[in-house]
């Protein structure tokens, strides 16, 4: 084979200096081309902000000198002919080089719109975690390797459904072998798509409780209110009840009050109007209602239902205090007793 292809060549040598020659002009032409393409094309990517040219920008410096090589080669071919031994050698590097720039061509697209997807979504939430996307972008591309190879493979004159479906049993194989990894990585898809959380809301799920620090392709992590770190797996959010309380818009407070039966009935009919005034100063605080809910054997329990405005627990606790404090004052002003646990023993003499 060897032997034929060098006699090839020397009986067509008159043809190989054309070709040469060919070569030698379409090879520095075209990285003329290039550099002053991609020389242009740098400067207008400095100038604007459009993420374009910098795409068009990234996808030339793919062209190698490799590839300039078998491009020279192509475009010499069209002008003389050569032995079929010899075409086929550079029909085949031709094939190699153009399914080179063909898969460098797609990574850097797909690198191209995942990077600017998560750009956008940077934009719009600042604590966007992107680590799902990234992992993502890494599965596709290699992706994008296995399915070249194969083709690569396939052109040689190799048979790859045999390769393939050994492929398959043994991707079978490992998928059940970490099952438990791939329930995690999939239900991670599941926490970026549905979005039932995102980093810095406060969640609470079972009896753990804390604000998410970082969304993981395994686990997510907690920061509690002790300051510990807390590592949850998303399988297990998945499946669990999760409450999140940083999408919590209003919180609604139910309060009961216990008052002494000793009190007189004309305050106590009082009352619904005296809360309804304390709680109707406060800022961030919508009334709803009180009334007279039970007479107990104890106490005359009073319900007061009023809302919170604000999401933020600081201020809800703060509302609190100061309509307690506010009533308490009230109370102690109007002469009105809160009842406390009390006892009466009643005796007789035999």
């Amino acid at each position: 084979m060897l032997s034929q292809f060098i006699n090839s060549i020397l009986a067509y040598s008159d043809r190989f200096v054309t070709f040469s020659i060919l070569f030698v002009v379409s090879f520095f032409v075209l990285l003329i081309i290039k550099q002053i393409f991609l020389s242009r094309l740098y400067q207008l990517a400095q100038k604007t902000t459009n993420t374009l040219d910098s795409l068009i920008y990234d996808l030339m410096k793919t062209w190698n000198l490799t590839v300039l090589i078998v491009i020279a080669a192509y475009l010499s071919l069209q002008f003389i002919v050569l032995p079929s031994e010899i075409s086929k050698v550079l029909d085949f590097a031709m094939g190699i080089s153009f399914g080179w720039v063909s898969l460098q061509t797609t990574l850097v697209v797909v690198s191209y719109l995942f990077t600017r997807f998560i750009a956008q979504r940077q934009k719009v939430e600042p604590d966007f975690d992107p680590t799902v996307i990234i992992f993502l972008r890494q599965v596709i591309a290699v992706s994008v390797w296995i399915v070249a190879i194969l083709v690569i493979i396939q052109n040689l004159g190799y048979e790859i459904s045999t390769l393939v479906g050994g492929l398959g049993l043994g991707g079978l194989a490992v998928a059940f072998a970490v099952q438990n990894v791939l329930s995690d990585v999939f239900s991670s898809f599941s926490i970026y798509f549905d979005k039932p959380f995102k980093i810095g809301d406060y969640i609470v799920v079972g009896s753990d409780s804390g604000t998410v620090k970082k969304i993981g392709i395994k686990s997510t992590r907690l920061t509690t209110l002790q300051g510990q770190e807390l590592v949850i797996s998303n399988k297990e959010l998945t499946e669990s009840r999760v409450h999140n309380y940083k999408k919590m818009q209003t919180r609604r407070v139910s309060v009961l009050l216990g008052l002494d039966y000793g009190t007189d009935l004309h305050k106590l009919k009082q009352i619904p109007t005296l809360i309804q005034d304390v709680i109707q100063k406060q800022e961030d605080v919508d009334f709803d209602r009180c009334h007279c809910k039970l007479l107990t054997d104890s106490n005359i329990q009073f319900e007061t239902v009023y809302t919170v405005t604000s999401p933020e627990f600081n201020v809800y606790m703060d509302s609190q205090q100061a309509i307690n404090f506010a009533i308490l004052e009230v109370f102690e002003k109007e002469g009105i007793h809160i009842a406390y646990p009390t006892s009466r023993i009643i005796s007789s003499k035999a």
